[in-house]
């Protein structure tokens, strides 16, 4: 998950939109400042580490997160935690009564139940991740998750995954960049980062600061 949280004065100081390397380098500078114990977390993350509760969290994070805005998800996640419940009491209870106040996607939520159920449905946490965890592709096999979903739940479980999501595709392309993954393959070589955590970084700077400027070409 990628909550975010207050940065007092850096609000006021968006990073230029001159070149790439400044732009990241600014947003790197406040990330470090503010997001630390994020930006360490999954630089150590691996999916060797990743538990079923995490992967439960995670999952419902990035259904939650689609489409909807991070900072208004991050005031409600813990409520939402709470009306859920873990997957296994999930799989068993429709808990839509709790839910729908709170949300009232309908797809979302029953989606995250259809999950529920099937990792309830497994024995084995190592045969679930063989399964549906291998790679992005395998993925796409569970409920709600798109061809760019995919990459942000990959990046969330410690694998090198970048999403293309609008904020990420309008940067490379103000910088010049066929394409997210290569712009953050670049970063990632020059800062000698992992390709997750570029994209995490840029992803943060971009939501927090807006791509209104670059959308309209200023």
């Amino acid at each position: 998950m990628e909550p975010h949280v207050a940065i007092g004065e850096w609000k006021n100081q968006p990073p230029p939109l001159v070149s790439l390397e400044e732009y990241y380098a600014h947003a790197h500078r406040m990330c470090e400042d503010k997001y630390s114990k994020m930006l360490d977390y999954y630089r150590r993350l691996k999916l060797d580490h990743v538990t079923p509760e995490t992967f439960w969290w995670e999952y419902v994070w990035c259904v939650y997160a689609s489409g909807f805005n991070a900072k208004v998800l991050t005031k409600l996640f813990p409520d939402l935690q709470d009306a859920l419940g873990m997957w296994y009491l999930l799989s068993m209870e429709d808990r839509w009564y709790h839910v729908a106040p709170l949300f009232s996607n309908v797809r979302k939520y029953n989606a995250c139940r259809k999950t529920a159920q099937l990792l309830a449905s497994y024995d084995s946490w190592d045969l679930f991740k063989q399964d549906h965890l291998q790679n992005t592709e395998s993925m796409r096999k569970l409920a709600y998750i798109g061809s760019i979903t995919c990459y942000h739940l990959a990046r969330n479980l410690g694998m090198d995954a970048v999403k293309p999501d609008l904020h990420l595709v309008r940067l490379a392309d103000h910088f010049g960049w066929p394409d997210p993954e290569t712009m953050c393959h670049y970063l990632s070589g020059l800062y000698e980062e992992r390709l997750g955590v570029v994209d995490l970084i840029l992803w943060i700077a971009a939501s927090t600061w807006g791509t209104l400027e670059i959308r309209n070409g200023r």
